[in-house]
């Protein structure tokens, strides 16, 4: 099991990626793609 520093890391991406999305500055596909790069690199992908 991931560390819980790793599960803040990813949890923290996913609201700034959702804060992106919301404010239109990122298209849901796009951000979900990034998102999954971010955890890819947390180790959790």
């Amino acid at each position: 099991m991931p560390a819980v520093t790793t599960w803040v890391q990813v949890a923290a991406a996913g609201d700034a990626m959702l804060e992106k999305i919301r404010l239109g500055q990122q298209s849901p596909a796009d951000g979900l793609k990034e998102l999954q790069a971010t955890a890819d690199q947390l180790g959790l992908g």
